[in-house]
């Protein structure tokens, strides 16, 4: 039998000040339910998530709504409980302590807990450690029961499991020592620590007899890995059951005495903590009523008790995993409606090191950046600065994009689009552009004329009849409805045998010596419009469209003279024929019955009404410009950040991703590079970020990329690919390669990064079956799994790449390094 009384330090104190000041309708509505797991902390995010109206106000950056504006979405309590809620409240009122709950307060009974008494709900039958919260001497018993596991993440706790010391290790101070320093460190470190110092800060303040204690117990250990991998190597397994004492300088509560309000705080402070643990329901006192400022307290704890993972950046497995399912079961992620949520949640972000709340918060964050300041909150001076930056920085990225697709948008203008080859006059003999150009106008003039029958006006006007929306202009919702829209005719139109052989730098030499005039002509004009203001945009994989022809009408037609052919090509068509030829220019398996198909249809129709069929092709082609143009001008705003929980409803963007390294992870560990093979074998390495997050990061998760790759028959592949395209968390660690994965793969060092992320086939393939297998990846990148601070060598003599940790070089090392190219010998 274990005992651990004399080497544990004491738990922090309790803030002397609450940060949420009076209970208000919103901070009490949030809290914790045990979720019945019996110490299993497994969980995943829901499938579906609660629908909401729309959001927003009447400025051109829509903003927070108010909480009405949401759909009320139904509790994940159910049962007794939702009965008994409301008049728990009440009761609640008067207690010391109560269950956090997001439909209200139900009392708790704190009797077993300042007694020394079992505690219910933390008493897990399987569990091999008894934790005590009183002294030995009180002659009291364990208060909870849960298995060491638990805590495994904890150096502190998890060295007192396994004898205090490992192999080649000092130990602590011996139980002398430590019951000397134990009452002096805990009323020390009680003057330094409240949750309303930011916690970069803690550190820092700590005593220096703390601090000598931190790092004497790594003093052998080069790295956390190391401790790790020791602690894990050393864990026993045998049938001894392990009491764990926790001094609290804390008077045993017995029948006859009572504890003080501290005494009673400190004793939830250190349950909240196991019951966290172990995924059961935290309480609420009233120094710490809603589940902010508990989980700030736990977040305290879970640093004074030094939990963590191999490389610090979260607290571990169990605790990031615990923290998820209840971001689940109390939905702490949902900040569509309420700024002090949005603000808290980036807190909860960095204090827990959830990647995933604090993705959510800053995000969302962003997208009402200027009521976040306007709200002046308390507690928003508790956001890391360098976050606060960040967000502001990320703020006015934002405004630079919507002022780009206001400019478009708002008239569908694209001015300086038939400026450039189309104004050829020697083109101009061989190539109608007057007929395109005149196409692209009734094409435009027939999408205004739908959207202001379908908004009132466009842009729409806020608190219109035909639409809900709570701002003017252009907000995020109406902009997916509009590139869904052009998506489903794009998916109608678009020829799927033959991919592009442009790149976002320059056109492929296939496409001046392209057979056909006509398509290369408009393969120029797209080329122009991707390149004519920055970012400079990559083409659609598939960026041509089906073209209406005679030879799906006649049979005889392809038997016919070439000069016969032309002649026949400009004969006018009787309307059933039209329709005929329309009709087979359309992918008919992904035709979609949405009213803006149907329209466009019937427009289409109406506008080749008595045309020959080249007439009908030109219509095509100016039809076809303009849905490109909308289709490139909308996705750094219309393609959400990955890894999003709530977006339903919300009218404000969602685009802007936390850039660098988030506040409790240090720029070193998180300046790693990721490796990634291009088309034509070769390797290079990219920061993840800039192929995550860059422009065409962002176009290859939008549906044009994705239908593409769905396309090719490539879905696996994709996802394989998706971890630099829709990695929900830079953070985790990947699996190291199988053997020899790199033998035979050619390391290119002389290409610049840029040309990678450009890269695209050599030429136009003539049908997706005589693709490669990678052919999804012949205009992106695949990631390797490779193992993190690696630098890939060249080969020496047909050897294996041999892998070197460099983690000093820094990006712009590697583009100044790639971007050199060797003198030529004269």
């Amino acid at each position: 039998m274990l005992l651990a009384d004399d080497i544990l330090v004491a738990p922090p104190p309790l803030g002397e000040v609450s940060l949420e000041g009076p209970s208000s309708p919103a901070s009490s509505a949030a809290g914790s339910l045990g979720r019945g797991r019996g110490g299993s902390l497994g969980g995943s995010l829901p499938g579906s998530r609660a629908t909401s109206p729309s959001l927003g106000n009447d400025r051109s950056r829509p903003s927070t709504p108010t909480e009405g504006r949401l759909a009320k979405k139904k509790g994940w309590m159910s049962g007794k409980f939702h009965s008994r809620a409301g008049s728990a409240s009440s009761t609640a009122q008067d207690s010391q302590a109560w269950i956090a709950t997001p439909q209200g307060r139900m009392p708790y009974e704190l009797s077993c807990l300042v007694r020394g008494q079992p505690v219910a709900e933390l008493w897990d039958s399987n569990g091999n450690t008894f934790v005590h919260l009183f002294a030995r001497e009180s002659g009291l018993g364990p208060s909870f029961r849960v298995h060491s596991n638990a805590f495994s993440s904890s150096r502190l706790l998890s060295s007192l499991i396994h004898g205090g010391s490992f192999p080649g290790h000092g130990g602590y101070e011996t139980s002398s020592q430590a019951q000397q320093h134990s009452g002096e460190d805990l009323h020390r470190y009680m003057r330094h620590v409240s949750l309303d110092i930011p916690p970069t800060t803690l550190a820092s303040k700590a005593p220096p007899l703390e601090r000598q204690r931190s790092s004497s117990t790594n003093a052998s250990f080069s790295s956390r890995a190391e401790f790790a991998r020791m602690g894990h190597n050393n864990m026993r397994d045998s049938g001894d059951d392990i009491h764990l004492y926790i001094p609290m300088s804390i008077v045993a509560g017995t029948m006859g005495s009572e504890l003080l309000i501290d005494d009673i705080n400190k004793l939830v402070a250190i349950r909240n903590l196991f019951a966290f643990l172990m995924g059961q329901v935290l309480v609420g006192t009233w120094q710490r009523p809603a589940l902010f400022s508990i989980f700030l307290e736990i977040a305290e704890l879970l640093r004074y008790y030094d939990f963590t993972n191999f490389d610090g950046s979260t607290f571990g497995e169990i605790p990031d995993a615990s923290f998820i399912c209840y971001l689940t079961d109390l939905h702490l992620n949902d900040v569509r409606s309420s700024r002090e949520k949005t603000i808290e949640a980036i807190i909860l972000g960095e204090q827990m090191k959830s990647w995933n709340l604090f993705n959510e918060g800053f995000v969302h964050g962003v997208g009402k950046w200027d009521d976040l300041v306007q709200l002046a909150c308390p507690s928003f001076s508790m956001i890391n600065d360098t976050t606060q930056r960040r967000m502001e920085k990320a703020s006015r990225d934002l405004s630079t994009r919507l002022k780009a697709v206001q400019d478009r948008m708002d008239d569908f203008d694209f001015p300086s689009l038939f400026a450039g080859i189309a104004a050829s006059s020697t083109l101009g003999k061989v190539i109608d552009f007057k007929a395109w150009k005149a196409s692209f106008a009734s094409m435009r003039k027939h999408t205004l004329a739908l959207y202001k029958a379908q908004y009132g006006s466009w842009p729409p006007k806020a608190k219109s009849k035909k639409n809900e929306f709570e701002g003017s202009g252009l907000n995020r919702l109406l902009l997916r409805e509009v590139y869904q829209d052009f998506a489903d005719v794009y998916d109608m139109l678009v020829d799927r045998t033959t991919l592009t052989s442009r790149t976002a730098d320059m056109l492929s030499l296939n496409e001046v010596l392209s057979a056909d005039p006509q398509m290369d002509a408009l393969l120029k004009l797209l080329g122009e419009f991707d390149r004519s203001s920055p970012p400079v945009l990559p083409p659609i994989p598939f960026d041509l469209p089906l073209r209406p022809d005679l030879s799906t009408t006649r049979r005889e037609f392809e038997g016919l003279p070439v000069k016969k052919q032309a002649k026949e090509r400009n004969k006018k068509l009787k309307d059933d024929e039209i329709n005929m030829a329309l009709m087979q220019s359309y992918n008919r398996e992904s035709i979609k019955v949405t009213p803006f198909v149907e329209a466009f249809m019937a427009f289409e129709r109406t506008s080749a009404h008595g045309k020959s069929m080249q007439d009908i092709l030109d219509l095509r082609v100016g039809q076809w410009i303009f849905l490109y143009v909308v289709l490139q001008s909308l996705p750094l705003l219309v393609v959400d950040a990955p890894g999003l929980a709530w977006t339903q409803g919300v009218e404000y963007f969602l685009c802007e991703v936390p850039r660098g390294a988030p506040p409790w992870v240090s720029e070193d560990a998180h300046r790693k590079l990721g490796y990634y093979r291009v088309a034509d074998g070769s390797i290079v390495g990219l920061p993840p970020e800039l192929v995550d997050h860059g422009v065409e990061g962002i176009y290859r998760r939008s549906h044009c990329w994705q239908a593409a790759d769905r396309c090719l028959g490539q879905e696996g592949t994709t996802q394989g690919n998706a971890n630099m395209f829709s990695q929900t968390n830079p953070f985790q660690a990947r699996k190291p390669l199988p053997q020899g994965f790199l033998d035979g793969a050619n390391v290119d060092s002389s290409r610049p990064p840029s040309a990678y992320l450009s890269s695209g086939p050599g030429s136009r393939a003539s049908s997706p079956d005589r693709q490669s297998p990678r052919s999804s990846v012949a205009y992106g990148l695949e990631l390797l799994p490779l193992p993190p601070d690696v630098v890939l060598g060249g080969r020496q003599n047909g050897s294996r790449l041999s892998l070197t940790p460099d983690p000093t070089k820094s990006f712009d090392n590697i583009l100044g390094t790639a971007g050199a190219s060797p003198r030529k010998k004269k």
